[in-house]
């Protein structure tokens, strides 16, 4: 896909699907919150590659950037083979019996402790990511004040329409999931950075291997997003490094221009 219209598309998905967020470091909800959006971008693309059912809206938003940007069926089919991928990963949480005091949350596991379901014989950490039963907060086993379950967790946008459903119906928590694996390096290191984790997990080769992507599909998907959503997040795409390295380049080239017109007035004084 082509950077022009990689811009173009991130500034229109932005405009009609995300909802606003604070224009702050990243820390780790704005990281879990951008995987999770990068993941409903997939499973959009997807279902509209399939021919799935999606709001009118964001069908119609679709079919009209595929008609201005040829590329994207190409790109919507990459998303339906990559995202079943994601969805049968192990979850890898850790069991975390923090009890919660939600009534819903508690009417939900019919007591405080959290109730995942897990089949005979299946631990939390290797249950598949599809088959979560609620959505967790970067504060998940990380020794919360009460349960780190979110309970009013929703798809952003016309997105929830590709993920329908709710605390006690079946959704797909995948994105939520992933997003907080990629929250994971600022809550052990309670580090604030203003660069995005999220691209980089999705370019971890461990990754790609599972979900059989190739870097520039799954970076693609995610810098559409990105530079649209986060600005800030575009120096971690492949475009935006290049650009950083000439600016670079730039800076020092301009530096160096200074010090010998420096140099050449002190040669004129002498």
């Amino acid at each position: 896909m082509s950077r022009g219209p990689s811009r173009a598309l991130a500034l229109v998905l932005a405009g009609l699907l995300a909802m606003p967020l604070p224009s702050h470091a990243h820390n780790e909800p704005v990281h879990q919150a951008m995987t999770d959006f990068a993941y409903h971008v997939l499973l959009a693309g997807e279902r509209f590659s399939r021919g799935q059912s999606m709001s009118e809206r964001l069908r119609s938003a679709l079919g009209s950037l595929e008609k201005t940007n040829p590329g994207l069926t190409a790109f919507f089919a990459d998303a339906a083979a990559a995202a079943p991928k994601l969805r049968v990963l192990q979850s890898g949480l850790p069991p975390d019996p923090t009890p919660c005091i939600s009534p819903a949350l508690v009417a939900l596991f019919g007591s405080p402790v959290p109730d995942w379901q897990l089949p005979s014989g299946t631990s939390l950490e290797s249950l598949r990511m599809r088959s979560l039963r609620v959505p967790v907060t970067v504060s998940y086993g990380h020794q919360p004040v009460v349960c780190a379950i979110d309970e009013t967790y929703a798809p952003s946008g016309e997105l929830k329409s590709v993920n329908p459903g709710s605390l006690t119906l079946p959704r797909d928590y995948t994105g939520m999931t992933l997003g907080y694996w990629a929250a994971a390096p600022d809550q052990e290191k309670k580090d604030w950075v203003l660069r995005s984790t999220t691209l980089e997990a999705l370019q971890n080769p461990v990754v790609l291997g599972a979900i059989g992507a190739s870097v520039t599909v799954a970076v693609s998907a995610v810098c559409v997003l990105a530079c649209g959503f986060f600005p800030p997040a575009c120096v971690a795409c492949p475009f935006g490094r290049r650009r950083r390295y000439r600016d670079g380049r730039d800076r020092e080239h301009r530096r160096r221009l200074a010090r010998e017109r420096r140099l050449r007035r002190l040669r004129a004084l002498r």
